[in-house]
């Protein structure tokens, strides 16, 4: 099978996923759930989901086990691009060529949508996969993204760009920012991974804690300040092929 084949099926499963679980049919308020509709499905290439079910599947899990979790790492990412794009912040009227959520609805509503959607997708973390042998692992997820979009992570990036005024100290600021963003990415590899240790699966393969480290020592760098990344371990080649192909 060739990768462009294997990520176009990984993203028609997340995307099918999503639908079965954010659907504003019958929800109340309406109106807000078809705003929240209009920015989860307004066009987004599933990055996240999809590397979190490669990474998943490359540390010896089943990638469906954690098609959920990965979804809220999605509905993570989208709350993040609807309070982005808010006047207050970067002030933006499109999205992916469509108007934005405070356009098409209004700067309340978006601010709303972008908190239901962070809080929707620590939900889906906290709750998936089911059953109590997957309890612990669920707990260290959702801590491990929350570390990551926090004032120590995402939303301390955030505030510096609000801050920013003039040029920039390049060295000092690209070197934090590429250890956010380092963090970031890091989490969603590594929660994935993560939710494969304590399976029986795992407890039946004493290769698996060799297979897991390249994961929990992820580094990766922008290499251009474009969002090509470079990753340095065994995914290298595949992470590379596949933003390529979803960009």
């Amino acid at each position: 099978m060739r990768v462009e084949d294997l990520l176009a099926g990984e993203r028609e499963k997340v995307e099918t996923a999503l639908h079965r679980l954010f659907s504003p049919a019958g929800q109340w308020p309406d109106r807000f759930w078809r705003a929240m509709e209009y920015a989860v499905f307004a066009g987004g290439k599933r990055i996240r989901p999809v590397l979190a079910r490669t990474a998943h599947r490359a540390a010896g899990g089943e990638p469906d086990e954690i098609i959920e979790a990965a979804c809220g790492l999605e509905l993570i990412h989208t709350y993040s691009l609807v309070h982005d794009d808010l006047p207050a912040i970067d002030d933006d009227v499109l999205r992916r060529g469509q108007p934005t959520v405070h356009v098409a609805f209004d700067e309340a509503t978006a601010i709303l949508v972008g908190d239901a959607l962070l809080t929707e997708g620590l939900l889906l973390l906290a709750r998936y996969p089911e059953g109590e042998s997957w309890a612990t692992r669920r707990a260290d997820a959702v801590a491990m993204v929350a570390e990551a979009i926090s004032v120590r992570g995402m939303v301390g990036g955030q505030v510096e760009d609000i801050e920013a005024t003039g040029p920039l100290e390049e060295d000092a600021e690209l070197e934090e920012n590429s250890e956010e963003e380092t963090e970031q990415l890091r989490a969603r590899i590594s929660c994935p991974v993560l939710l494969v240790r304590g399976t029986e699966s795992w407890a039946s393969d004493p290769e698996q804690d060799g297979r897991i480290a390249p994961f929990q020592d992820a580094r990766v760098v922008n290499v251009d300040g474009a969002g090509h990344w470079v990753h340095h371990d065994q995914l290298t080649t595949f992470l590379t092929m596949t933003r390529n192909f979803l960009e």
